[in-house]
C-alpha cells in the first residue's frame, strides 16, 4: 500500500485531509467570478487546498488553471521568469496549446524546438534572458485571456511581491491584473507577523476587493479520524492520544505533522500499533538528519541573537519579548538589543510571530535547539 501521508505534493482527493469548507467556497468564489485572497500561518497547507480544489473534475471541466510559487522571488524580473516558465512547463505536453505557446513565442521573440518524440515545445529562455519584465507579465496574461475555458491563476507566496527589491511588485501587478480581468485570481499569503490586513491595505484595489478565507488549522478531531483510518486500512494502529500528542507538539501544522505521520506509518509492522518510543525515535531522526543545517544557520548568528533564539526555544512561545521580565529572566543583554535581534531573526525567518506572540519558525529546529542545548 502507498504510504497515506503525502508529504509536500497533492496527490489525489483520497490523501487529503478536510477543509472541505474551505474547497468549497474557493470553488464558488471563482465560479462566481470573484478573486480570492487565500491566507494562513505557515505550513497549513494553503498550496494543497489550491491543487485539491484544481484537480476536481468538474473545475478541471469548466477551468484551466495555474499555479506559480513567487516565495523564491526577489525582482520582478524573477517573477516574470517563474510565470513564463510555469506556464510552459504545465502546458507544453498539452497538443491543443502548441500553437498558443508558438504565438507567445514569436510575441516574446524566444526561439524554440521541438521534442520529436513528445512533440512538445521547448523554449530556450533563461532567469538573465529577462529584459522588460513588465512586457513579459502583461504579454503572459494576455496568453491566458486566449484560452477556450477562462483561465484561473494562483499566486503562491503573493506576500513577497510587497519586498521586491525594483519595484512595487504588488502594485505593478495590480494594474495588469486590472486590465485582464477575465483571468481569475488567487492570491495565497502566508500571515506571518500580520502581514495580510496590511499588506492588503497598502496595495491595489484589485486585492482589497477580492474575497477572503482564512485557513486555521485542521481540526484535531477531524485529523485524529483521518490519521487512524489510514493507519487501519493497512492493518496498523495509532491511538488517539499519541497522534494528539503529535497535533500538541506541532500546534496542529500539517506540515510537520505528516511529515512525522509519513515516518511512522513506514515504522509501524503490520498488525503493529505506533508507541511513544517510536514517535520519538521518528522525530530524533528527523531532528538528526536536517542537523547540519540547524548547525549553519546557528553559526551565522550574532552572539545576541543566539542568546535571543535559546530563550525563545525553552518557553515555546514568547508573548513580549521586550519585557523586563523575559529579558531578565534568559540574562539577555537589554530591551533594546532584543529589539534589534528580533527583527533580525524575524527578517530571516528564523522566528516567525503571530498572534500569540514569536516563535521558533521551524518546529523541528526548535526540537534541535533543545536535544542539544537544554
Amino acid at each position: 500500500m502507498r504510504n497515506p501521508f503525502v508529504v509536500g505534493a497533492y496527490v489525489s482527493q483520497e490523501y487529503f485531509c478536510g477543509r472541505l469548507k474551505e474547497a468549497n467556497a474557493l470553488e464558488n468564489c471563482i465560479r462566481e467570478g470573484r478573486n480570492v485572497v487565500l491566507y494562513s500561518e505557515r505550513e497549513l497547507g494553503r498550496t494543497l487546498l489550491i491543487e485539491h480544489v484544481f484537480c476536481k473534475a468538474s473545475f478541471k471541466e469548466e477551468f484551466e488553471c495555474q499555479c506559480v510559487d513567487a516565495s523564491v522571488c526577489g525582482s520582478r524580473k524573477e517573477f516574470a521568469f517563474i510565470l513564463i516558465n510555469g506556464i510552459f512547463r504545465s502546458l507544453r505536453s498539452d497538443h491543443r496549446s502548441i500553437e498558443k505557446l508558438a504565438g507567445l513565442c514569436r510575441r516574446l521573440g524566444l526561439s524554440m524546438t521541438i521534442d520529436p518524440a513528445s512533440k512538445a515545445i521547448l523554449p530556450s529562455f533563461n532567469l538573465g534572458w529577462i529584459r522588460e519584465p513588465e512586457k513579459i507579465i502583461e504579454e503572459s496574461f494576455s496568453f491566458l485571456e486566449g484560452f477556450d475555458k477562462q483561465f484561473v491563476l494562483a499566486i503562491d507566496g503573493f506576500e513577497k511581491l510587497a519586498s521586491f527589491r525594483d519595484v512595487d511588485g504588488a502594485g505593478a501587478l495590480g494594474k495588469i491584473i486590472e486590465s485582464h480581468t477575465s483571468v481569475r485570481m488567487i492570491f495565497s499569503l502566508c500571515d506571518s507577523q500580520g502581514v495580510s490586513e496590511r499588506f492588503l491595505e497598502e496595495t491595489s484595489v484589485v486585492f482589497r476587493s477580492a474575497e477572503r478565507i482564512r485557513l486555521e488549522p485542521i481540526e484535531l478531531s477531524e485529523y485524529c479520524s483521518f490519521a487512524r483510518s489510514k493507519f487501519q486500512e493497512a492493518g496498523k494502529r495509532i491511538s488517539a492520544e499519541i497522534f494528539e500528542s503529535i497535533y500538541s507538539k506541532f500546534s496542529g501544522c500539517t506540515g510537520p505533522i505528516h511529515l512525522v505521520l509519513n515516518r511512522l506509518f513506514v515504522e509501524t509492522p503490520k498488525n503493529g500499533s505506533v508507541t511513544n518510543e517510536m514517535l520519538d525515535n521518528v522525530i530524533n531522526s528527523i531532528v538528526d538528519e536536517y542537523s547540519v543545517f540547524y548547525k549553519e544557520a546557528l553559526s551565522r548568528l550574532s552572539f545576541n541573537q543566539k542568546c535571543l533564539v535559546f530563550a525563545v526555544a525553552k518557553d515555546g512561545s514568547v508573548e513580549n519579548p521586550s519585557s523586563s521580565e523575559f529579558v531578565n529572566r534568559h540574562s539577555l543583554a537589554s530591551v533594546s538589543s532584543v529589539q534589534s535581534s528580533a527583527r533580525a531573526l524575524l527578517g530571516q525567518g528564523i522566528l516567525y510571530k503571530d498572534a500569540s506572540g514569536i516563535r521558533i519558525d521551524d518546529d523541528f529546529f526548535k526540537e534541535w535547539l533543545r536535544k542539544e542545548y537544554f
